[in-house]
């Protein structure tokens, strides 16, 4: 900043011996694109400012015109649809030397009360920005009454910048919006209003408000992922309601009722309306981001509506006809089980009280003896040989997950379990093991590696103790 600004001060100026008013140190700062209706009108009464700076977006009628016509500097700007947007672009790369800006709409009209409060405040004040208060112009009237428009538009050059929303063209307005000043200090109050005279129709004005929905829906979702760290407490309670569904009549209520909106007449009233139903639309469009959202994130399911449909079945007969037989119907169980696909020898023993997830991917061998609350997960294939013992609640686990992915994706890998070996009880059969040939896995082991065969394994991880004595059919005893 120049030195001449370090400090607020107002400058006296002089004409031909007579004293005028002061100016404000102050450089407004007017954002524009096609603004050639109202901007003589907001340029007639900025004379009590230092500097006047228009920022155009490649305006195609008038307005750079009427600007020059005016002694005023233009500044062009086209967005990339990246950060920065207009306001933050022009802080960062034609920082006023002034110690104050004032960032001004061209439909937005000073009067001299304003200025004159500007005066008497600024020299002295420890804030480093205020809030202004704006009378709305709404189909032709003047409203003076329901929710006041508010913003954090003046503040000294250097405290801050308006908030970093990166928003991958949600829409198309190239500058900040919704989003507020990010300032190191404290916040005033301006109690004189200015004037905002949109008389470009009630078309335009919903128009604006529907691109300004979809704009405030995307980033109410996007909060939900960067958080609030760094916005005000206004807006921190504005989003926290957005989209609740008592919103909308809670606005009218507050703005008609409550604050006198009805005594605007039928303006008042189709404003605080229209407004209403500008939160409803955002709500609305809320609920859709984040259907669209889940489209887009939902993993595949990797079951197909054949095996979702027999998973529902099977769960039923598990339930009743499976689980609730006598306790030596073997040949009803496995008779069960094959009507799911499953491949069942016909002198394996499964008691009643075994979990079954997914039989279809399920092959038990000869002799084999699966006992009490035995839990098979069979997501990948499970694939149990001849004379093996499964003792009570052993559980052979043929799915996980990938931890390492957001989605937590599904992963089913087989399990093999040869001839001759014990799954002691209690014991834990990971995802992708082979059980080799005679392998004893002991009470309470886990094992997420294969298994030597013939090798006796204990613990948690699984480590092999002794070698066991093979076997074969004449020696064998079940």
């Amino acid at each position: 900043m120049d030195k001449s600004y370090s400090k607020a001060k107002l400058i006296d100026i002089t004409l031909n011996n007579q004293p005028m008013t002061k100016v404000l140190p102050i450089t407004v700062a007017i954002p524009v694109r096609d603004e050639e209706r109202g901007l003589k009108a907001c340029l007639d009464r900025l004379s009590r400012f230092e500097r006047i700076v228009i920022i155009d977006s490649g305006s195609k009628d008038a307005t750079c015109d009427i600007a020059k016509e005016n002694g005023v500097d233009v500044i062009h700007f086209e967005w990339n649809g990246n950060f920065p947007k207009k306001r933050n672009w022009f802080l960062r790369n034609h920082t006023p030397v002034t110690p104050w800006v004032l960032f001004l709409d061209a439909d937005e009209i000073l009067d001299e009360k304003f200025c004159d409060e500007l005066s008497q405040v600024l020299p002295h004040t420890p804030h480093a920005g205020f809030w202004l208060t704006y009378d709305n112009w709404f189909m032709g009237r003047r409203l003076q009454h329901g929710m006041p428009n508010r913003k954090l538009a003046l503040f000294k050059v250097g405290t801050g910048e308006y908030e970093r929303v990166d928003e991958h063209r949600w829409t198309n307005l190239d500058m900040e919006i919704h989003e507020h000043p990010i300032l190191s200090g404290t916040v005033g109050n301006i109690k004189s209003h200015i004037e905002h005279r949109d008389d470009r129709g009630l078309s335009h004005w919903l128009n604006r408000h529907n691109e300004y929905a979809m704009w405030e829906a995307r980033q109410a979702l996007n909060i939900k992922v960067v958080g609030m760290d760094r916005m005000t407490s206004r807006q921190r309670l504005k989003y926290k309601t957005l989209g609740k569904w008592w919103l909308p009549s809670l606005y009218f209520l507050d703005s008609y009722i409550r604050r006198l909106g009805f005594f605007d007449g039928y303006q008042g009233f189709m404003h605080a309306k229209l407004k209403a139903e500008y939160f409803k639309k955002i709500g609305t469009l809320l609920k859709e981001y984040k259907s669209q959202q889940k489209l887009l994130n939902r993993e595949p399911s990797p079951y197909t509506v054949k095996q979702k449909v027999m998973r529902v079945l099977w769960s039923l007969v598990q339930a009743t006809a499976f689980g609730w037989s006598f306790h030596n119907w073997y040949a009803w169980r496995r008779w069960l089980l094959r009507m799911f696909g499953a491949k069942i020898s016909n002198t394996a023993k499964i008691r009643r009280s075994v979990i079954c997830e997914c039989p279809w991917n399920l092959s038990v061998g000869e002799d084999t003896v699966i006992g009490d609350e035995v839990i098979l997960y069979c997501l990948g294939s499970v694939t149990i040989g001849n004379r093996v013992t499964l003792s009570q609640y052993s559980h052979i686990c043929a799915g996980s997950h990938d931890y390492t992915t957001s989605r937590f994706t599904l992963i089913r890998e087989p399990i093999v379990i040869h001839d001759w070996a014990w799954i002691a009880a209690d014991a834990f059969v990971g995802p992708r093991v082979t059980v080799g040939e005679g392998a004893i896995l002991s009470a309470r082991g886990v094992t997420l590696r294969n298994l030597n065969p013939w090798t006796i394994y204990l613990g948690n991880p699984a480590q092999p103790v002794r070698i066991r004595p093979q076997m074969n059919e004449k020696n064998s005893e079940k």
